[in-house]
């Protein structure tokens, strides 16, 4: 139990170490964006200790939607806000719909 609590300290001292705004950046030195897949991961584990933090990410995400409904692989960015969002064009709003159902 104790290394479980330990594990889970460690965890949540990333997370906000990698805390921007309202997204986090599963990488700071190799991937210093928020990334769609991570947000989603990192959502569904903050559900377990921080559950308007874990909300806060999926909004945060969801800011980068397009018009067309997409939500891109990767928002860009700076001084804490968007300035930019990629896709490949294939849709994964199913991944979000599953976190949110597991957050909410």
């Amino acid at each position: 139990m104790q290394i479980q609590k330990m594990l889970i300290s460690q965890a949540e001292a990333v997370l906000k170490a990698n805390r921007v705004g309202n997204a986090t950046k599963p990488a700071p030195g190799l991937y210093p964006h928020q990334w769609f897949w991570d947000s989603c991961f990192i959502a569904i584990g903050l559900r377990w200790t921080n559950i308007e933090q874990a909300k806060a990410e999926l909004r945060s995400l969801a800011k980068g939607q397009w018009h067309n409904g997409m939500i891109p692989h990767i928002i860009f960015l700076m001084n804490q806000g968007i300035i930019l969002a990629q896709t490949s064009g294939k849709a994964q709003n199913g991944a979000v719909y599953k976190t949110c159902k597991q957050v909410v």
